[in-house]
């Protein structure tokens, strides 16, 4: 895997960080890691990111449920209620679509029957 891209060396961390990554791979990934800054930057920050995941409380069981309705409250909240909100009705747009269809018939249906109605 000579060469690495970003994107190719991005796709190694996981692997690499739990020494997985053997060979060519682990030599092409450290080779770009050497001359990288920002790859170095992202692998760091990978690590962190995982270190952090690894020290945070566990979720107990008995609060899931608990866990789901508080992260929907607060989706909801801060979308305003696009998301997790009230279900919406549409009887207003469907009357709306109704009307729309009636009226589209009755302009066709008398064009139909006398071509020049419109025109008088």
């Amino acid at each position: 895997m000579p060469g690495l891209d970003h994107e190719a060396a991005e796709a190694l961390f996981s692997a690499h960080v739990d020494g997985e990554l053997r060979g060519a791979d682990r030599e092409a990934l450290e080779a770009h890691l050497a001359g990288c800054d920002r790859c170095r930057t992202e692998l760091a920050s990978f690590r962190e990111t995982l270190r952090a995941v690894q020290e945070a409380p566990p979720v107990a069981a008995s609060n899931t449920d608990e866990f789901v309705d508080s992260l929907k409250s607060r989706i909801r909240e801060r979308s305003h209620g696009r998301f997790f909100g009230k279900k919406r009705t549409y009887g207003m747009e469907i009357a709306s679509l109704v009307m729309l269809v009636i009226a589209v018939t009755v302009f066709v249906v008398l064009r139909m029957v006398d071509p020049t109605w419109l025109v008088r």
